[in-house]
Order: structure tokens, then C-alpha cells, then sequence
């Protein structure tokens, strides 16, 4: 339980932590072009997922699976940008072609493109955290918020890969993670490289900062008591093997950035 891990530490470290909106800022904007042929509809775009938008054609459309061919050109970039919403300008050109018995190509300007698709979820990440004196992490609490804008879209696969790793690489016997995904009145906020685990990692490890400053620990020193190790059961279940580097991943990179040359400096 994780009152007992919280009842063994020897100080409880509590901190809040916020993340803004992301722009994708793929080259190319958002682009597709539709073709009405023998009762069907050919859609060619920059998107990512061409399943996402012919499923949504079948739905507005009301055609079968035959009746609807998307085919996925050269991306020009997409970093998550271009999962959800190239369904909603597909289904726009789609319409329009139909309605005008000719092909249709709609591609959003630059400012349309910012204004409209979706972006990163902001989030709020409060954590509680129990400590032993010697730096041993014995109870974690954390609590996510993200901002899911207008409409769902991906927000429930966001929100379920930032709480399966709000944790971190860390080990702890006792852990509790809280995490909804709110409706507000901005446009509607989808899926951006990390999936919503770049909102909690970035929360745990400014927390972990707060924590070695408050126990007189040196930051990586933290880290490497806690590191999750060959043989750990991380906060999800998932028992780790021989592959596990966190240990190498984090001496890699205090080496490689100079951190301890930075720090004295």
C-alpha cells in the first residue's frame, strides 16, 4: 500500500509541474485530394494513419470498405500531427468532390494549419513523494492532468501512455498514479512524438531535482540509487530482463554532456 511507503520515509517532497501547448511544426501542412470514380471515393494525403481516415470516410460517407481507397503519400513530416485530423480534411474534400462531380484539392495554409489541428496536451503533474534519508524512493503519488481541447480524438491512448510512465526509471515498491483527461474550449489536442510520456517524464525528473536538493543528495547520485535494474517489476507489472539500461543510458549521458564539469561550474 502506498500509506505504508509513505508511514516508512523519512521526508515526504511535493511539487507541481506544467506543460504547454506543442506545435508539431511539420514542413508540409495538412494536404489531401479527393476523386470521385464508379461510386467510390480515392483519397491521396499527407497523413500517417490511412486506416484512421478510411475508416472515418466509410462512417460519413456511408460506402463500403471496396468503395474507399486513401492512399498515404510522402508524409512531409508529421510527429503525430497528421494521425487524427487528416480524417476531418479528407471528409471536407471528400464532400466537396462529390458534390462537384470533379477531383478536389484542399490543403490548409501555414496560419490555418496552427490554428486548427491538434497539438500537444498541456498537462498539470503533481507528485508526492515519500524518501528515505539515504535517498531510497518508498512511496510515489502522482496525479495527471492533460488538456484534451474540445474533442476526445487520441487523448485516452495520450493519457494511458503518460500514466503508464509517469514513474519514471525508477524503482519503488509503492506507487499510486491518477490521471483524466479534461475537455476544455481550445481546439482539440491529439498525438505528438512520446504520446503524453514526455508531460510525465519531464514532471519526474524535475521532481527528482527538487528531491536531491532537499536531501542534500547529488542529482545523479539520486538516479543511480533508484535506476530501475535487471530483475525490477516496474509500476505497471512488467518484470524487466538483462536489457535493462537505465544505469548505462544514465552514466552515458552524464559523461557525453560533461554534467559534473557543468555542475562545479
Amino acid at each position: 500500500r502506498v500509506e505504508d511507503g509513505f508511514a516508512a520515509a523519512d521526508a515526504i517532497v511535493e511539487g507541481e509541474y506544467r506543460t504547454g501547448h506543442q506545435e508539431q511544426l511539420y514542413i508540409e501542412p495538412n494536404g489531401v485530394i479527393a476523386v470521385w470514380d464508379n461510386g467510390g471515393v480515392i483519397v491521396y494525403g499527407s497523413l500517417q494513419c490511412p486506416y484512421y481516415v478510411h475508416r472515418a470516410l466509410k462512417v460519413l460517407l456511408g460506402l463500403p470498405d471496396e468503395k474507399v481507397r486513401v492512399v498515404q503519400t510522402e508524409t512531409g513530416g508529421g510527429f503525430g500531427g497528421k494521425e487524427e485530423y487528416p480524417s476531418m480534411i479528407a471528409g471536407h474534400a471528400a464532400l466537396l468532390a462529390r458534390k462537384a462531380g470533379r477531383p478536389v484539392k484542399l490543403i490548409y495554409d501555414r496560419v490555418e494549419d496552427m490554428v486548427a489541428t491538434t497539438k500537444r496536451h498541456p498537462a498539470i503533474v503533481r507528485h508526492r513523494t515519500g524518501v528515505a534519508r539515504d535517498g531510497r524512493l518508498m512511496a510515489m503519488e502522482i496525479d495527471a492532468i492533460m488538456d484534451g481541447g474540445a474533442y476526445a480524438t487520441l487523448s485516452a491512448v495520450v493519457l494511458s501512455r503518460g500514466v503508464i510512465h509517469a514513474s519514471g526509471p525508477y524503482r519503488c515498491d509503492h506507487v499510486r498514479i491518477h490521471g483524466r483527461a479534461t475537455m476544455t474550449n481550445t481546439p482539440p489536442n491529439g498525438a505528438f512524438r512520446g504520446f503524453g510520456a514526455p508531460q510525465t517524464q519531464f514532471a519526474t525528473e524535475v521532481h527528482m531535482d527538487r528531491i536531491a536538493a532537499q536531501l542534500g543528495i547529488d542529482p545523479v547520485r539520486l538516479r543511480e540509487i533508484n535506476a530501475l535494474r535487471p530483475g525490477d517489476t516496474t509500476a505497471t507489472g512488467q518484470h524487466l530482463g538483462k536489457d535493462c539500461s537505465a544505469l548505462q543510458v544514465l552514466r552515458e549521458a552524464v559523461k557525453r554532456s560533461a554534467f559534473k564539469k557543468r555542475r562545479r561550474a
